[in-house]
């Protein structure tokens, strides 16, 4: 075999493994940054991968993950105790409380992305989304200011445009939560503050576009908890 051809073939493989590297990093390792899913559908997955609780996961995987960390004091670095800990996402939810040394440890759930509420008495209550894969834990440190927990909480909405891989994030859109509204940023995201209490979902259809056929219909009402958050993805896609 000639040295051009060697070279071909050498071109070939490295173009290949990029692909591979690339599909791995979108698809299975890169969060979406503003708390929106990896996918809607598993249309939305490669090959031999199905979408489970926005992320894709191996097509007949059932294997659980896991999910540890410390809740700390933002000022002295200190480990909270009996800080409170709760995931849910729209098939499971579940809740524990931290040890003496502020450690926390969630085992065996199913895979997929989450929303975490982290709160303790005399200390502001976060949150953040996570995503549990099958086999893997998931460790992370969350650090609480003290002070007086928010009286509110808020609607995160993340808006889509789904017509194509990668999304893209949907600008100007406004998001209803009861009477409580907000335009839909360069991300495609929106928080939205109310005080506790149930409300109605709306959002107003953006011009030539329509809902994501793949996805499910965004729920209609949404609980509001003090200092807590829930999120609601908006999946649209371009009318043909």
């Amino acid at each position: 075999m000639t040295r051009g051809k060697w070279i071909g073939i050498g071109l070939g493989v490295a173009v290949a493994l990029i692909v591979i590297a690339y599909l791995v990093y979108r698809y299975l390792i890169s969060p979406d940054g503003d708390g929106g899913p990896q996918c809607v559908a598993d249309a939305d997955c490669p090959t031999g991968f199905i979408c489970k609780n926005g992320i894709c996961v191996p097509e007949g995987s059932t294997a659980p993950g896991n999910f540890t960390g410390t809740v700390t004091d933002c000022d002295t670095g200190a480990g909270i105790a009996s800080a409170s800990v709760e995931i849910w996402s729209s098939d499971y939810s579940n809740s524990t409380l931290t040890d003496g040394s502020g450690s926390f440890s969630f085992s065996n759930i199913p895979a997929g992305q989450y929303q975490v509420t982290y709160s303790a008495s005399g200390y502001k209550t976060k949150g953040a989304v996570e995503q549990i894969r099958p086999d893997d834990t998931r460790d992370i440190s969350m650090c609480l200011t003290s002070g007086t927990p928010s009286e509110e909480g808020y609607v995160h909405f993340h808006v889509h445009d789904c017509t194509d891989r990668p999304y893209y994030p949907i600008e100007g859109v406004t998001c209803y939560v009861g009477s409580y509204s907000g335009r839909s940023n360069k991300n495609g995201t929106v928080n939205v503050k109310t005080p506790p209490g149930t409300y109605q979902l709306d959002f107003d259809m953006p011009y030539g576009y329509e809902w994501y056929s793949y996805a499910q219909p965004m729920a209609s009402e949404v609980t509001i908890i003090a200092g807590a958050f829930k999120t609601i993805g908006i999946y649209l896609a371009r009318k043909s």
